[in-house]
C-alpha cells in the first residue's frame, strides 16, 4: 500500500491529486447514498404488508402522526414516492461520479 501512494505521488501533479481527492469524497457520499436509499425500503416493505403498523410505536407511526395521520394509503403513496425519489437522486449522483472518475482517468492515462 505504501509502495502504490509512493509511486501516486510522483506519477501525479498537484492538481490531479486534488482531483483524486476530491473522485474519493464523491465515492464517500455515493456509498452513504446507496445506503441510505436501500435502507428505505424495509419500511416501505412493511406499511405495503401490513398497514397496521402505523398505529403502533417507532419510526414508521412517528412519520405517520407527522404527516398529520393522513389515512394509510396516502401515507404509502408518499414512501413509495420517496423510496421513488431516493433512488432517482442517488442514480443521477452514481451517474455524475461515474462520469467525472471516468473524465480523471481516460484524460490521465494519456499524460
Amino acid at each position: 500500500m505504501i509502495k502504490i501512494f509512493k509511486k501516486m505521488n510522483k506519477l501525479l501533479d498537484a492538481r490531479q491529486k486534488r482531483l483524486m481527492v476530491v473522485i474519493i469524497f464523491l465515492m464517500l457520499i455515493g456509498g452513504i447514498l446507496e445506503s441510505l436509499s436501500i435502507s428505505v425500503i424495509v419500511p416501505v416493505i412493511e406499511v405495503l404488508l401490513n398497514p397496521e403498523v402505523v398505529q403502533g410505536e417507532g419510526i414508521i407511526p412517528g412519520l405517520y402522526r407527522l404527516f398529520g395521520s393522513p389515512g394509510v394509503d396516502t401515507f404509502t403513496m408518499t414512501m413509495l414516492l420517496v423510496l421513488i425519489g431516493a433512488f432517482v437522486l442517488k442514480n443521477l449522483f452514481l451517474f455524475l461520479q461515474n462520469v467525472v472518475q471516468l473524465r480523471f482517468v481516460y484524460t490521465n492515462q494519456f499524460a
